[in-house]
């Protein structure tokens, strides 16, 4: 998920969390900017 939607959130969301002193805004912005990760579960032996 890295198309230009999601780039100009996270760029709104880091300037931001630059302009509030709240280490959990800055917090969710840092892993906002992360790489995107999932978790599959499913029943052993499937698939």
């Amino acid at each position: 998920m890295r198309g230009q939607g999601h780039q100009a959130f996270v760029d709104e969301l880091a300037r931001f969390a630059a302009g509030h002193a709240d280490p959990r805004v800055t917090a969710i912005a840092e892993r906002t900017a992360g790489p995107l990760r999932a978790l599959v579960r499913g029943r052993p032996g499937a698939g």
